[in-house]
């Protein structure tokens, strides 16, 4: 099974700033992920546009698949957003 068909939303929510709006991308560059300490089952996904723009999207899967995902992400070397939603877990 995939990421992408566990997540909550696909693509992930942004978390916006106010006045920014800022749409995921499959082709923008993961630079990083971390458990987003307001929930246990949420995954904050630091990610870049092309243009050099840097977001957060919230990545929201079921308590079960949290753990695994968490490992398949940091696993994975230098990937999209799009290979993100790819990844087993």
């Amino acid at each position: 099974m995939k990421i992408r068909e566990h997540a909550k939303e696909w693509p992930p929510e942004v978390a916006s700033q106010a006045g920014v709006s800022i749409c995921a991308e499959a082709a923008d560059k993961v630079l990083s992920v971390d458990r987003y300490q307001e929930s246990k089952d949420h995954i904050r996904v630091r990610l870049r546009q092309k243009d050099g723009t840097e977001y957060a999207a919230i990545l929201i899967l079921p308590d079960h698949f949290y753990g695994r995902a968490l490992i398949a992400i940091v696993q994975a070397k230098e990937i999209t957003l799009g290979e993100l939603g790819e990844l087993g877990i």
